[in-house]
């Protein structure tokens, strides 16, 4: 299965992926990068195999939210079938709830709780 991580920042990327590998699912998942919405885009359409997708909220060039809304016009059965988990720093019920109308299925807070997160991938992938 493929995870699709969409964040500008480096380090948010490379947290996650250590938090995967150290939670032994290291071979559950190939990991796919993309520092924006536009790179995510581009990733999305080259990967059919992407079961889950972490999409940080706010992001130069294209942001979280106009990358799924794209998503959902070009390729809306398949981003219903991928598990979406959105990524901020801040606790907005107005964002929360437009995130969710775009089929985001998680809201995640920055720093993200990575054994949390594990878990969710184990669910999903169960």
């Amino acid at each position: 299965a493929k995870l699709l991580i969409v964040d500008d920042q480096p380090i948010s990327r490379a947290l996650l992926i250590r938090g995967i590998n150290k939670n032994g699912l290291k071979d559950d998942y190939e990991v796919v990068e993309a520092e924006n919405g536009v790179v995510g885009l581009q990733c999305f359409e080259a990967n059919s195999q992407i079961q889950q997708m972490v999409v940080d909220v706010h992001m130069p060039v294209m942001d979280g939210l106009s990358m799924l809304r794209m998503m959902l016009v070009r390729w809306p059965d398949r981003l219903r079938a991928t598990k979406i988990y959105m990524v901020t720093t801040e606790e907005n019920v107005s964002l929360q709830r437009q995130c969710e109308s775009y089929g985001v299925d998680s809201w995640l807070l920055k720093p993200i709780d990575i054994s949390k997160f594990c878990e969710h991938l184990r669910r999903f992938a169960a």
